[in-house]
């Protein structure tokens, strides 16, 4: 069997998507944003692409907890369309602003997100994904996390640290 040239070549222009997952406070978006560094030192343009900073956009109704309910069909509808549009955005920067890598920082746990990712950003465009899940089952190093990052991010800005520990426990 012989080759002619290097079997990866067809894949050097084709852009790559890394799609976090995991739960919250588990460390995602210190990972989408140390690796992002990471490969922009080593040349390669790669940008994050936080869901979460969507929704803070988007909207104000973040009170607490009740949000992220899956029964709230309001704020499931405009969970989702944040997610939407994150997506687009970051395909737009890999087709339009010459964009290598992006890291689409979410949670991602359901197998439904997970398939829409995939037939966007596969399907639709034919970029490169794949998964990187972030797991951590350490209660100490979890609520650290929370106390360090969470009760400060603009969700709880209104509330005391005690108040804002509780409801994103919830």
């Amino acid at each position: 069997m012989s080759f002619t040239g290097d079997r990866t070549t067809n894949y050097v222009n084709i852009p790559h998507i890394i799609a976090m997952v995991g739960l919250p406070a588990r460390g995602k978006t210190y990972i989408a944003k140390k690796l992002t560094r990471y490969l922009n030192w080593i040349g390669i343009a790669t940008r994050v692409f936080n869901v979460g900073e969507y929704r803070r956009q988007a909207t104000e109704a973040y009170k607490n907890h009740e949000f992220f309910r899956p029964d709230n069909k309001e704020a499931m509808m405009i969970r989702n369309k944040c997610a939407l549009d994150a997506l687009e955005d970051m395909c737009r920067w890999l087709t339009e602003d010459s964009g290598e890598v992006a890291v689409y920082d979410a949670t991602n746990t359901s197998y439904a997100r997970r398939q829409l990712i995939y037939e966007f950003v596969v399907e639709k465009y034919g970029f490169k994904l794949f998964f990187v899940e972030s797991v951590c089952d350490n209660p100490e190093i979890i609520e650290a996390n929370i106390r360090e990052v969470k009760i400060h991010s603009p969700d709880y800005k209104e509330m005391d640290n005690d108040q804002a520990l509780q409801d994103f426990l919830q």
